[in-house]
């Protein structure tokens, strides 16, 4: 198709698709590139593009599939999505480190910096701090 037509057919829609190849759309490259975006003409109801991953540039064949990624290969504020803030990524280790400071109460603790400890208010981080005290059941 590409060699003889110069038509390709969009590899997220081959992979994701089960139709018989008479039946795939084919684009020209700048056909194929509005319609990764959403802007060119399709069969699929309501399809408004692939969704691309704001980290990496890498395209996915659905929000389900983004989601995905982002919940394997980037990081999210627990904190954060306990208390109803969902779909909200960093880039990597260090952008989530740079949330906890201006958000929440991490540990500066060697340590616990190392491991991730972070706490949703500065009590649970005083509490943390003063570790478990035995004396109050003697």
């Amino acid at each position: 198709m590409q060699q003889v037509h110069q038509l390709t057919y969009c590899r997220l829609c081959v992979d994701n698709v089960n139709l018989l190849v008479k039946d795939r759309l084919v684009y020209t490259k700048e056909q194929l590139e509005r319609h990764k975006i959403g802007k060119e003409p399709t069969d699929v109801e309501g399809f408004t593009g692939h969704p691309q991953c704001l980290y990496c540039e890498e395209r996915y064949y659905d929000d389900e599939e983004q989601y995905r990624h982002l919940r394997r290969e980037h990081y999210f504020c627990s904190l954060c999505e306990a208390d109803g803030a969902r779909n909200f990524f960093y880039k990597n280790a260090h952008q989530l480190m740079q949330h906890y400071k201006r958000s929440h109460y991490p540990c500066t603790d060697a340590e616990c910096v190392t491991a991730g400890i972070v706490f949703a208010s500065e009590l649970e981080l005083s509490i943390h701090r003063v570790g478990p005290s035995f004396d109050l059941l003697e």
